[in-house]
């Protein structure tokens, strides 16, 4: 397929690129030996697009859910008193906690969290909740039940992403997460990416909000610039 337009909606947070030079998709770059051209990628560019991919995956996922539920977004923060430096276990015991605090709700809570190392080892994680009601500190507390807790009322819009898409880049660079997931989240909303100038995607609902928009250079392996691009953010609301 050749496009000039590409479209993600998750929710209600829609971004549009369009690029001077129209694109080609649907097939992979390889080397003559069918090898993907990423495998000659170094590394720390690899980890790179990684961590920048998965911190606009993040952006999108709360912006595109942050206003599809009554309740006011909470930021969480949740600490093991014991010193436990396995993921996995403490992997598991989120995964309890969301299931005893679901049990407790009586409907399925939604979110997303951000694991991460402290200083002495052990693991705890960020989390904002999108349809939790107000609840006592002692009560989540108690549903935690493995170390202490911090919650505050934040507010919408576009630049709540920023109180944990800041820890999504550690865990790339952090052995300790490989081949582990380096986020979670369930919510309603997921991505919807398009790329069909035929359709006419191009066209936004008229109940719109204009949050952002830019224009940039692609460059290319040498820093050549290879197309140009217009990005435009909205916010159906």
């Amino acid at each position: 397929m050749i496009t000039s337009i590409k479209l993600i909606k998750t929710g209600k947070f829609v971004e549009k690129w369009i690029f001077k030079t129209p694109l080609q998709y649907g097939y992979e770059n390889r080397t003559p030996h069918g090898r993907n051209m990423e495998a000659k990628t170094p590394h720390n560019i690899l980890v790179k697009i990684a961590t920048t991919r998965a911190k606009d995956k993040l952006r999108r996922l709360i912006i595109g859910n942050i206003y599809h539920y009554e309740e006011r977004p909470k930021f969480l923060t949740l600490t093991i008193k014991e010193n436990l430096t396995d993921i996995q276990k403490a992997n598991q015991e989120f995964r309890l906690f969301i299931k005893r605090l679901t049990y407790k709700l009586g409907y399925k809570i939604r979110y997303v969290a951000v694991p991460e190392f402290q200083e002495r080892g052990a693991v705890h994680y960020h989390v904002i909740t999108f349809n939790m009601p107000y609840i006592q500190a002692t009560d989540i507390a108690d549903i935690w039940n493995i170390g202490t807790i911090d919650i505050r009322e934040i507010n919408r819009g576009n630049k709540a992403f920023k109180y944990i898409i800041k820890y999504i880049g550690a865990n790339y660079t952090d052995d300790r997460f490989i081949n582990k997931k380096r986020y979670f989240w369930s919510l309603e909303n997921g991505s919807e990416r398009h790329l069909n100038q035929e359709r006419n995607i191009q066209r936004i609902p008229e109940s719109k909000y204009l949050i952002n928009e830019y224009k940039y250079n692609i460059r290319g392996k040498n820093n050549e610039i290879v197309n140009e691009a217009k990005k435009s953010e909205y916010l159906i609301l």
